[in-house]
């Protein structure tokens, strides 16, 4: 390298140097070559000084920029650390935010899964207090019906009663009829048997029958049969025979038409009998 610098040194002296006179010696022209040589020397030292300082200025600016690159990077590095941690923050986050949407989605599912039950148990109770509204309605238009039939029950037994009442009348009108009847026949018979003693023949009067209080128990006004538990009675329509004086009480069964019971008493608007199957239990008044 050096041989090609000196040899690049000398050419261009050349160049710039006229042409050696004739008429130099020799000495002078070794002492312009000495001359030359100690230029070139002093010429290449100052290019390998500036190429040393080129090569030192160089390496210094590789170092700094190698250093600036050393801060890059470690800027780099620390802003990829941040923006590492930034995110791992917002996936933190948002693993919260996307466990606090499961949490609110499990909520309001469950939410409205009691919502469903409360009003399927709401529909269940509505159901139930209609039927028991449909039950007392109807349990209310039966007890019209029984308190009109028993209103009419009551005037049919307050016509028997009236109708009782006038038959014994005539009954003890005609028994007084027949007892005083009785007396002139008796009276009429000793004159008889007075008159046949004398042996007159006379025609015997037979007295009537007496119709005795027996005989008007078994008139067509009472054909009831009565007997020591109670009076027997036979249901004029098909009733619900209860275990209590209530229309809410327990319906033990279904008595048809014309089946025999046998009635103990009233109680209110009730009445209680018995059956084979049960000894006390209670039917509306129209069933009687």
């Amino acid at each position: 390298m050096n041989s090609r610098i000196l040899t690049t040194l000398a050419a261009i002296l050349f160049l710039m140097n006229p042409a050696i006179p004739d008429d130099f010696t020799e000495d002078e022209i070794e002492s312009e070559e000495a001359l030359a040589n100690s230029d070139a020397a002093i010429a290449e030292k100052n290019e390998l000084k500036n190429l040393r300082e080129n090569e030192k200025r160089r390496a210094q600016e590789e170092k700094a920029q190698a250093a600036r690159a050393k801060e890059q990077a470690a800027l780099v590095q620390k802003q990829a650390i941040k923006e590492n941690e930034q995110l791992m923050r917002d996936v933190k986050y948002w693993q919260r935010q996307r466990k606090g949407f499961e949490n609110e989605r499990k909520n309001s599912e469950k939410m409205e899964s009691d919502q469903r039950h409360q009003i399927e148990k709401i529909k269940i109770e509505r159901d139930k207090e209609q039927a028991i509204f449909d039950q007392s309605k109807k349990d209310k238009d039966d007890a019209k019906a029984a308190y009109k039939a028993s209103v009419e029950l009551y005037k049919s037994l307050k016509a028997d009663l009236e109708k009782m009442r006038t038959d014994r009348q005539k009954l003890a009108q005609v028994t007084k009829e027949i007892q005083a009847k009785t007396g002139d026949v008796n009276k009429r018979n000793e004159v008889l048997e007075k008159r046949m003693l004398a042996g007159t023949k006379i025609r015997t009067v037979t007295p009537p029958p007496v119709r005795s209080v027996a005989n008007y128990a078994n008139s067509p006004i009472e054909k009831r049969k009565i007997t020591k538990l109670g009076e027997q009675r036979r249901l004029k329509q098909d009733c619900n025979l209860r275990l209590g004086p209530s229309t809410k009480a327990e319906v033990y069964k279904i008595l048809r038409k014309g089946e025999p019971v046998l009635f103990h008493k009233m109680e209110g608007i009730w009445f209680a009998v018995s059956t084979k199957e049960v000894q006390k239990a209670y039917l509306s008044k129209p069933c009687l």
